[in-house]
């Protein structure tokens, strides 16, 4: 018998590269959600900017003392960043998109996360966030 000819394989393009400060972006989104699923909070609050408004007007000290009850209250915590999308707004600014996927012992919660990042030398933190669209 004789053997088929093979045509050759297509030559592999590669995959586009990612704008760099985008990538930084999701590193930084991701390593708040694994500081969060660890419940280390000093590590979590830091992903936020000083910057940082608490949602409704409520004083920074009050809403990080319920973030602290809130993430040491679960015996277990996990966080997932679902197919995020980042929007670089300029050289210092971006915006992230994705699906929270969050689950404690108590609580399973799955929400669009809209996170509002900034620069601050050199790292990325959160300086605003809303939850749904």
């Amino acid at each position: 018998p004789v053997a088929a000819a093979t045509a050759p394989a297509p030559e592999a393009k590669p995959a586009p590269r990612e704008d760099p400060a985008a990538e930084d972006v999701l590193k930084a989104v991701q390593g708040w959600a694994r500081a969060w699923a660890a419940k280390d909070v000093p590590a979590y609050l830091a992903y936020y900017s000083a910057e940082f408004r608490p949602p409704n007007g409520e004083a920074r000290a009050n809403w990080e003392a319920g973030r602290r009850q809130r993430i040491n209250a679960p015996k277990k915590i996990e966080v997932d960043v679902g197919s995020p999308r980042v929007s670089m707004n300029g050289a210092n600014a971006a915006t992230v998109v994705f699906r929270q996927g969050y689950r404690s012992d108590s609580l399973k919660v799955n929400s669009t996360k809209t996170l509002i990042m900034a620069r601050h030398n050199g790292k990325w933190q959160i300086r605003e966030e809303r939850v749904g669209r």
